[in-house]
């Protein structure tokens, strides 16, 4: 299972649910990936960021969370997400331009 995950939101160090993914050892770096992020979140996640992966969309800017922690956190950080976000893997791109698989919580197309 991937130990990686791709934040663009409020799971970030210093933002409001920074304190889900603290406790983990573990390293950031700045990355993005492609598609869409509505800021307001919609639906059920009104007041949250939302990612919407698109091939054809922007390039949003996030960080690469790395550890080895994650894999016996995954139920708990979904469970947090809640019906939401769905955990999928997407491709994310470095700062160095080098790709690297992730995990990222996405806006459920239920949401949509």
């Amino acid at each position: 299972m991937l130990n990686t995950l791709f934040v663009y939101g409020t799971l970030a160090p210093e933002q409001s649910n920074a304190y889900v993914l603290s406790d983990l050892k573990g390293s950031w770096k700045k990355a993005s990936v492609i598609g869409f992020i509505y800021p307001n979140g919609k639906g059920a996640t009104i007041g949250y960021p939302a990612f919407v992966p698109q091939s054809e969309g922007e390039r949003v800017q996030g960080l690469l969370f790395t550890s080895d922690e994650l894999t016996t956190h995954w139920q708990r950080i979904d469970d947090f997400e809640g019906e939401g976000y769905d955990r999928v893997v997407i491709t994310v791109i470095l700062d160095d331009g080098s790709e690297q698989s992730a995990f990222v919580y996405r806006l459920s197309p239920s949401e949509m």
